[in-house]
């Protein structure tokens, strides 16, 4: 009877389904219909499903998600297609359609491209003037260079084959006779102004104070302007009866490895690919019997950029210069500590100042070696255990981050003047005391090691027993330790040095509270002590190397240079736009 009356509900529920007009697609379980239609796309999901049809439906609403008219060519969209396409992943979806569907494909910032692969074209393009390499650097500063259908050359010719989709061989074609024609001009004496953008190093020099004595790193801008023009960094020329040669730039293999792996994290760079090294850069050699003017770098710290004016083949000298020096530096972070420990402790702990220390059961190398990570954490442990004990004490514990051949500065001081009169004028001298730190981090043996040039600096005022300021002819004492040193560790581990001994004054006290406070009789439940101790003074410093290319964790939330937030390329644009009228024009 139960199974009777289930039955009748579950007709009563279909009845009134039917009355309020369901349709039959939206009803839940086994008894859903089948869609009838050839595609359909399903907005919960973002799921494109086609059934034989024709690929320019699924590139139009491909197109919608890029943000970004798609153009097919008529033999591409007599192709069909079936299955389901995921559109979460755009861009990834068109290269694998076009991958199983022999399908070419060229983005020129406006638009996209799409021709079936008989339709790719081949082209073989000479060049007169502008030598190849100054050409792929071109196309990749403005973004038209794909790298599956790169330009190739024997480098004896002159020119150059080009093979891709047809609207992709017409820009770098166009890119050609272009940069050709600007370097027809040179003979002419027609200037060039160009600026050339720095990333990974600073146009304007770099000046700060140790210690009052003026440091100065020279930015790009001087040290051009001193190798080309013998000036000093602000475009001032040497004199025009002596113009400047352009001579072979020869890259050593470390600079040259570095940029290769730029190359290879920027996907292509703004750079050519370098010839093997026994060969020198025939881009870079000038032509014969060709008389060349001075050449003006101004730099421009706004953007960080070198503006350059001068001939036309000058001018990509300088540039391939830059390429040469702006390669990217290794981040390292710079971690100290300025440790004093007790002189007993420390003899107890068996240091030998040429060889090792023992501390518990594990053992700590000094001076003349390096810690390890694990042994360095376990120093650092039993130094918080004795400064539990007021038996050390972490002076200092401050981190820096910097990058590989650059300094890194800590200066911790005071200052104090003294008069000085003489016979007639009276003058005010400033005497600094204080803990110097710096620390210049370099890479070697193929960033395994770390090699460090290291300046320490460490003064106090002397004081006597019963902690007086120590005077000599009314001006304080002031003692002072310096240590210069190089040293080089392994990747993850650390440097310990110092070991000079620092006379402190110590004191402290217990007692009973509130039996202390009672007058007179109070100092039998109090107990004070002061007494000297003499500490060692040590200074780790371990140096982090940071991995290539680290960025903040989350979502970047700046656009990359020169792209707008829907991904659309305005270098990439301009040049397009330039080209054609360009080609218009000629």
């Amino acid at each position: 009877m139960s199974k009777v009356v289930q039955f009748f509900k579950i007709g009563c529920a279909w009845l009134l389904l039917a009355a309020v007009g369901v349709p039959a697609a939206s009803w839940a379980g086994p008894f859903r219909s089948e869609q009838t239609s050839n595609e359909i796309a399903s907005s919960s999901t973002n799921e494109y499903v086609a059934n034989k049809s024709s690929i320019r439906q699924l590139l139009s609403t491909l197109a919608g998600e890029i943000h970004k008219p798609i153009i097919v060519s008529e033999l591409a969209g007599r192709k069909q297609v079936s299955g389901k396409f995921d559109m979460n992943k755009p861009l990834q979806l068109l290269e694998n359609l076009a991958a199983k569907t022999a399908l070419i494909w060229y983005n020129d910032g406006s638009a996209i491209y799409v021709y079936d692969v008989n339709e790719m074209q081949s082209q073989m393009v000479q060049l007169r003037h502008a030598p190849f390499d100054r050409l792929v650097a071109f196309l990749k500063s403005t973004m038209l260079y794909d790298q599956r259908f790169p330009p190739r050359t024997n480098g004896s010719s002159g020119g150059f084959y080009i093979s891709g989709p047809p609207v992709y061989v017409g820009l770098v074609t166009a890119a050609a006779k272009y940069l050709d024609s600007t370097f027809s001009d040179t003979t002419t004496g027609k200037n060039e102004i160009r600026v050339i953008k720095l990333k990974n190093s600073f146009v304007t020099d770099r000046n700060y104070s140790q210690r009052d004595a003026p440091v100065s790193i020279p930015g790009v801008a001087t040290v051009l302007n001193q190798l080309l023009n013998g000036g000093n960094g602000n475009g001032a020329p040497r004199d025009s009866r002596n113009p400047v040669p352009l001579a072979t730039i020869t890259i050593d293999r470390d600079t040259r490895s570095a940029l290769t792996a730029a190359n290879a994290a920027e996907g292509g760079g703004n750079f050519p690919p370098l010839p093997p090294l026994p060969q020198q850069n025939k881009s870079s050699q000038p032509a014969d019997n060709v008389s060349y003017g001075t050449i003006n770098i101004v730099a421009y710290p706004d953007t960080n950029s070198l503006l350059i004016q001068g001939a036309s083949q000058q001018v990509s000298y300088v540039q391939d210069l830059v390429t040469a020096i702006d390669i990217a530096k290794q981040q390292i972070q710079l971690s100290l500590w300025i440790l004093d420990i007790d002189k007993d402790e420390v003899n107890q702990l068996g240091v030998n100042w040429s060889g090792s220390a023992r501390m518990g059961n594990g053992g700590i190398a000094f001076n003349s070696s390096s810690l390890s990570a694990t042994n360095s954490t376990q120093f650092l442990a039993e130094v918080s255990a004795l400064a539990k004990r007021q038996e050390a004490q972490i002076v200092a514990h401050p981190e820096i981050l910097t990058q590989e051949n650059i300094p890194a500065l800590f200066d911790n001081n005071s200052s104090f003047y003294v008069q000085v009169k003489g016979e007639r004028t009276a003058t005010l001298e400033k005497i600094t005391y204080g803990t110097l730190i710096s620390v210049l981090p370099r890479l070697s043996s193929g960033s395994k090691e770390i090699e460090m040039i290291l300046d320490i600096q460490d003064g106090g005022l002397t004081t006597t027993g019963d902690n007086q300021i120590t005077q000599v002819a009314e001006l304080p004492l002031v003692n002072n330790t310096q240590i210069s040193t190089e040293a080089r560790v392994p990747k993850g581990s650390s440097l310990l040095v110092g070991g000079y001994s620092r006379d402190q004054r110590v004191s402290g006290g217990w007692g009973i509270p509130l039996l202390r406070d009672i007058p007179f009789l109070g100092r039998l439940f109090d107990y004070r002590y002061k007494h000297n101790k003499q500490f060692v003074r040590m200074f780790l410093i371990q140096p982090k190397l940071l991995p290539q290319g680290a960025v903040w964790e989350g979502v970047d939330e700046n656009t990359s240079l020169g792209q707008t937030s829907l991904g659309t390329n305005i270098t990439l644009k301009a040049t397009v736009a330039m080209l054609h009228n360009y080609m218009a024009q000629h």
